[in-house]
């Protein structure tokens, strides 16, 4: 799940990324409290560095607003928040669940 993603090029990575990874099974969520996806600009990116990913809900954001927290209270997987820190265990070490929801925040400012 993206939250608060600022540029598109990352959103439009964070999109490769759930399709290479899971296909299908993959699901991408996306917190837009800017409304980033409804500027045109913003799409055009996307689309263009999304070319050749098949046109599928699967591979497209899903919209998460504007309860992220009721969003949380009702997802039925382990939610795993990512950050950068010398506590932190990387992502490649860490033992996924079929369910987990992945946070990844915004390139500035994290998770806060």
């Amino acid at each position: 799940m993206g939250v608060d993603v600022g540029s598109p090029y990352n959103l439009a990575e964070l999109i490769r990324l759930s399709h290479v990874t899971g296909g299908d099974a993959s699901q991408l969520y996306f917190f837009d409290p800017r409304k980033l996806l409804n500027k045109p600009d913003f799409k055009e990116i996307i689309n263009i560095m999304t070319v050749g990913i098949p046109e599928s809900p699967h591979y497209m954001p899903h919209i998460i607003e504007p309860d992220l927290e009721e969003f949380f209270s009702t997802y039925p997987g382990r939610i795993i928040a990512t950050d950068i820190t010398p506590s932190a265990i990387p992502l490649p070490n860490f033992e996924f669940y079929e369910n987990d929801l992945i946070l990844i925040g915004n390139e500035n400012h994290g998770l806060l």
